[in-house]
């Protein structure tokens, strides 16, 4: 990907496009009624492609289809009316194809048709390569999986490709399901034998033999092809989800690829196949080199983008952050060192109920399962760490006779009526109580929070991990800190173009995505521009697709709280619908201003660093800028050497400047007072989908309203 001679260069997976080298490009129009266009758009390229000559794509930017082929619109009407005939859904919404020169394709638009369309060509050799980087273990595999995607860099489209890894078993479906009921098999995740998408299996469709000639007409890739036909008339054909999509595969057509919490039911250890998986930066720049070739071949794409070749397009931006301690003193945030500077400079602010010595309740309980000595000698080596901050604790056992959710119950109330300021339980890896199907740590958590408890879980793998015993307790000890009240340390100075900054994000049960209303869960969580934790609030809404509408907003972002602040906003994923419009009008209402920001999470490259010839790790704070509002950030390192961290995917809105946007996401990543690790995401977001996914699953506060986070 560079030249190992060239010393301390920054690089990423993103290889720019030779445009003059492209072929002339015609788009087209779809004329739908409804608004499912990228489903149908990218359903309809991928049968142009198979049906007609010539490459074609969806670009979801500009919602057209690009081809380097002039279609006629005779033959292009022609094959819709066949795909009505034979695929009524989802065809039956597609009205009419339209040539489309009304406007000229956005750089977008050609980077996609480079990436989905021109590339694909090289689909077979790139697999080719793939298939030697297999990693067998035992009934486990692993494997590598690439992916393209089209970007624009500097106003330049461009393309990446990446790296991942897959789990697969490699026992078969057919074998798998032989001796267990359906019920058992609904969710187990899978993919089509080609490896062209995962999903969880939904329901049973049929037998083939009902099916096969339907399965047919979609012109599936050929390994799906021969499957369906080669197919017993009496084997099952299973409807596969991908939480948007569904399609339906006979089982001999699917693989298992499991994700890690289903690991357990193959006899795989989940730390096993996290090892395996794990790629270090100078394996995977040679694995990506490997299949850089391959698509350079092409003549279509240049030399990946490098800080020697492209200096303008990276920057490092300085993680480096004053925190201030309870002693009013203030140095740089170091993440080795917090626990230890936080013992010697005290706390930023200990809440009025623990001022003075005042000890802390501990309510104790213990699984019937775990041996109640080794768990309270845990427990004795963390209660010491909290008597440093001035925090004496007394423990108050209770007995757990079972882990039914009418055991914690009766021991929580009685906790609770002993004024208890925490609740911890020690309780087995992912335990699920069989009579009602909801594990042991939803019960205590449900009850615990629902009764304004704070409350920790302490499972058995974390009291045996002798090797990381010391950063466990010192996690869990700044855990009890912040769920108590306590603030540990704040920025010593503000961010100066906001007053506050904020999270939101919105949860919904993934198993529950059918038509029509969905109950879901909001969650803002809110910080002064120096790091204070001021509030979250819970909002419960039962909304029509996916997009939160002006009552919600308006909820989220009352005027007692937001008028005349600047409010920079994070969101986890993308603003939905017309969610930036209406936030927008409403800061206009009160006065406020709001610079919107979008934090996703997957998608985007890797970036590297060269030092001599060895490729390591980046340095937090590493950024690709890919224009004035968009960027991709190194915002943290993982914990393991042989990692290669993933950036995230920035995207401000005017007038806040990228460089604004990733200052305010790189400084509150400081900010997670659960662990002496700083994560990936800002503390404004960090954990938001889970939050909400708690409170869908009734584990939340009795009052939308606090000023504790309880789910740390």
């Amino acid at each position: 990907m560079v030249n190992p001679s060239t010393a301390n260069t920054i690089f990423t997976e993103i290889f720019p496009i030779i445009t003059s080298k492209l072929p002339a490009l015609t788009a087209y129009k779809l004329i739908i009624s409804g608004s499912d266009e990228n489903t149908i758009g990218g359903k309809l390229a991928y049968q142009l492609k198979n049906r007609m000559k010539g490459h074609c794509a969806w670009t979801q930017s500009q919602k057209i289809i690009v081809a380097d082929v002039s279609y006629s619109m005779e033959e292009l009407k022609k094959t819709i009316h066949t795909l009505w005939e034979e695929q009524p859904n989802p065809y039956a919404s597609l009205l009419d194809i339209i040539r489309y020169d009304s406007e000229p394709l956005t750089n977008q638009s050609i980077a996609d048709f480079v990436a989905f369309g021109l590339l694909a060509e090289q689909g077979k050799e790139l697999k080719k390569v793939l298939d030697t980087l297999k990693i067998p273990k035992g009934n486990l595999i692993v494997e590598r999986v690439y992916n393209l995607r089209g970007w624009v860099v500097q106003g330049q489209p461009a393309v990446s490709l990446t790296l991942k890894s897959e789990l697969a078993i490699k026992q078969s479906l057919r074998e798998y399901m032989k001796e267990r009921p359906f019920d058992e098999i609904r969710g187990l995740r899978v993919g089509p034998v080609d490896g062209s998408f995962t999903g969880e299996i939904e329901k049973e469709v049929g037998p083939i033999s009902a099916h096969r000639q339907r399965l047919l007409a979609f012109k599936p890739k050929e390994a799906i092809q021969e499957a369906i036909q080669d197919a017993a008339d009496d084997e099952l054909v299973v409807t596969i989800s991908t939480g948007r999509n569904t399609y339906d595969y006979p089982i001999s057509a699917l693989r298992i690829t499991p994700s890690y919490d289903q690991l357990a039911c193959f006899g795989i250890k989940v730390k096993t196949a996290q090892e395996e998986a794990r790629i270090a930066p100078q394996k995977r720049a040679g694995l990506i080199k490997k299949l850089a070739d391959v698509i350079k071949s092409s003549g279509y794409v240049e030399a990946a983008l490098t800080s020697t070749h492209n200096p303008h397009v990276f920057r490092t931006f300085t993680p480096s952050i004053k925190i201030q301690f309870g002693d009013e003193t203030s140095f740089i945030f170091n993440e080795k060192t917090i626990f230890n500077d936080l013992i010697k400079h005290k706390l930023y602010c200990t809440p009025a109920n623990f001022q003075n010595n005042k000890g802390l309740r501990v309510g104790f309980l213990v699984a019937p399962s775990l041996e109640a000595s080794v768990c309270s000698l845990f427990w004795d080596e963390i209660a010491i760490k909290l008597r440093l901050f001035q925090l004496p604790v007394e423990k108050i056992a209770r007995q757990l006779k079972d882990l039914r959710q009418s055991s914690f119950e009766r021991e929580i109330h009685e906790l609770q009526s002993r004024n208890v300021d925490l609740i911890v339980a020690f309780l087995p890896d992912d335990y699920v109580d069989e009579d009602d199907d909801e594990s042991a740590y939803n019960h205590f958590k449900s009850l615990s929070i629902g009764l304004g408890i704070p409350c920790q879980v302490i499972e058995q793998s974390s009291i045996d991990n002798q090797k990381g015993r010391s950063s466990i307790i010192q996690n869990l000890v700044m855990g009890i800190l912040a769920k108590t009240g306590h603030i540990p340390y704040i920025f010593a100075d503000s961010l100066s173009f906001a007053d506050l900054v904020v999270g939101i994000d919105v949860g919904r049960d993934a198993k529950k995505r059918l038509a029509g209303s969905i109950n879901t869960t909001a969650i803002t969580r809110i910080y002064t521009s120096r790091g204070e934790f001021l509030s979250y609030e819970l909002y419960s809404a039962t909304l029509e697709g996916e997009t939160l509408p002006a009552r919600v907003l308006k909820a989220m972002f009352p005027a007692s709280k937001f008028q005349n602040k600047r409010v920079v906003i994070h969101r986890d994923g993308l603003f939905r619908g017309q969610e930036k419009e209406i936030l927008i009008k409403l800061a206009t209402e009160i006065n406020a201003t709001f610079y919107l920001v979008e934090v996703i999470k997957s998608g985007a490259p890797r970036i590297y660093q060269l030092i001599g010839k060895d490729i390591h790790q980046p340095q937090k704070g590493n950024a690709v800028l890919l224009s004035s509002q968009e960027a991709l950030l190194v915002s943290s390192l993982p914990p393991f050497p042989n990692a290669t961290p993933r950036p995230l995917h920035i995207k401000a809105e005017a007038p806040l400047t990228i460089e604004q946007a990733l200052q305010s996401v790189l400084m509150m990543t400081n900010l997670h007072y659960g662990s002496v690790k700083s994560p990936r995401l800002p503390v404004t977001i960090h954990y938001a989908d889970k939050i909400a996914g708690m409170a869908n699953d009734g584990i939340k506060p009795k009052d939308s309203e606090g000023n504790i986070p309880y789910w740390l």
